[in-house]
């Protein structure tokens, strides 16, 4: 795999995505650019996103729609949740956060 090709493929892809006030509905947009402009380099043939609801993980969007999945809930409980550091949860939230904040507007 071409690594330096992808990374350039996905800056670009960043400097495309619609930027909106609203975090969730930005994410939910990187998510289906993501799958649609990746699919081949990466494989990839769908994503969903989750957001946190008290004790529980819930499917907030999907990518492509209509997958049935919305409101799908995950118990913070669930091992592979578990496994997931909380440190390493906010330093990616902090990064997209940056990455979103000083991104230039179209």
């Amino acid at each position: 795999m071409d690594y330096r090709n992808l990374f350039q493929k996905l800056e670009q892809h960043l400097g495309r995505i619609e930027r909106s006030d609203d975090l969730l509905s930005t994410l939910a947009a990187m998510l289906e650019r993501l799958v649609i402009d990746f699919r081949d380099d990466l494989g990839l043939a769908g994503g969903r996103f989750y957001v946190r609801d008290g004790d529980d993980f819930v499917v907030h969007s999907e990518y492509p729609e209509g997958q049935g999945h919305l409101g799908f809930r995950i118990p913070v409980s669930y091992p592979p949740v578990q496994e997931i550091p909380e440190q390493q949860a906010a330093e990616v939230r902090a990064l997209l956060e940056s990455r979103i904040a000083g991104a230039p507007s179209d």
